[in-house]
């Protein structure tokens, strides 16, 4: 069952429940502009995807247990082995080059079999379903490009600074899309990635630009 609503839309979704308790006229509008901003999610779904499977949760199904999961894969990797140049190597020619052809056997190379991964959209613990999403993810991209802005070191955990461009279309509509962003890594003592972290503001580098839903975004940041 696809799940595709979003944290911006529950809180939306509270004003307009606060809102609907005044007047029938009040009550229609808000249902209308419910009916459009569900329509403009649902399609955003065939972007990034929408199936959930044992080893994949959507971030928005439960937000405690987005950060609960975060914490705990903290806690499964406080052993995490210090990085070679060659492992975040493998970690970068993955990522800049999300929609490559030899894009699995990439990472393969970069990715642990087990591992915990969030992008702030999807939590997913296994390399088969994370190849799987990546790659669905670059083919309904039209373009993307990221850029590597720097690489940290703490002790084992390794952060890196990106911006990305993405080009793609909704309901006939071009948009393109730049943002900003920080990996956290850990890796295991074979030098493959058990951790990754996206530190990502998801609605400004994705909601929006998407009719409707980026208008009602922001006017909810306005008003917070």
């Amino acid at each position: 069952m696809c799940r595709w609503h979003s944290y911006e839309i529950i809180i939306i979704g509270d004003k307009m429940r606060l809102l609907t308790q005044t007047t029938p006229f009040t009550r229609t509008v808000n249902n209308r502009i419910v009916a459009i901003l569900s329509a403009t999610i649902f399609s955003m779904t065939t972007l990034i995807g929408c199936s959930s499977t044992a080893d994949q949760q959507h971030v928005n199904d439960d937000p405690k247990s987005y950060i609960q999961a975060y914490h705990q894969a903290l806690k499964n990797t406080e052993q995490s082995a210090p990085p070679s140049q060659q492992s975040i190597d493998n970690f970068i020619a993955v990522f800049t080059s999300l929609n490559a052809e030899d894009l699995p056997q990439k990472m393969e190379e970069a990715y642990a079999e087990n591992l915990y991964f969030s992008d702030t959209l999807n939590v997913i613990n296994t390399r088969s379903t994370l190849i799987d999403y990546l790659t669905e993810t670059g083919e309904r991209l039209d373009e993307i490009n990221v850029t590597i802005v720097s690489v940290s070191h703490d002790d084992a955990d390794v952060y890196v600074r990106w911006e990305m461009e993405t080009k793609f279309s909704v309901w006939g509509k071009d948009i393109d899309a730049h943002s900003v962003g920080i990996s956290q890594l850990r890796f295991n003592e074979q030098g493959k990635v058990v951790l990754h972290q996206d530190f990502w503001d998801s609605s400004e580098g994705l909601l929006t630009h998407l009719p409707f839903v980026g208008g009602i975004v922001r006017w909810t940041r306005n008003r917070l």
